[in-house]
Formats: C-alpha cells, structure tokens, sequence
C-alpha cells in the first residue's frame, strides 16, 4: 500500500494499491473536493468534503491508520 502525491489541480494525497485508488479528487465542475475511488478508468464518487483542508486531514488520517507508506515524490 503506497501513500503519494498527486498533481498540482488534484488534492495532494491518494493512497494506492494495485489498480485501486483512494482518494480526495478535484473534479471539473464541483466546488468541493469529492472522495473517490479509482478502479483503472472508472472514478466512483462517495461523498464531498467541505474543504481542501479537511479533505487533506481525512486521507492523512486514512494513510496513518491503515499503515499506507510515504513514497518519494517524482
């Protein structure tokens, strides 16, 4: 399980394993960041957070208790 960086337009944090990510996505057209999981090409929505800040503080929270790896940012 591997904790990285996202891009610039995207929250910071997406924890991967396999083909599998979670994350807090910034979507064109939505204000807010939405929780999703990514399957290959499929992004499913789950919910929206209120903010960038809790966005970031919920996946750092998810990455700490499930014991996700910080990988080196490219």
């Amino acid at each position: 399980m591997i904790c990285k960086s996202k891009g610039d337009d995207e929250m910071p944090l997406v924890i991967k394993e396999g083909n599998i990510s979670v994350g807090a996505y910034r979507i064109v057209g939505r204000k807010l960041p939405q929780l999703c999981i990514e399957t290959g090409d499929q992004l499913e929505f789950f919910g929206e957070f209120n903010s960038d800040d809790k966005a970031n503080a919920f996946m750092q929270a998810l990455a700490k208790f499930i014991g996700a790896e910080k990988a080196e940012n490219n």
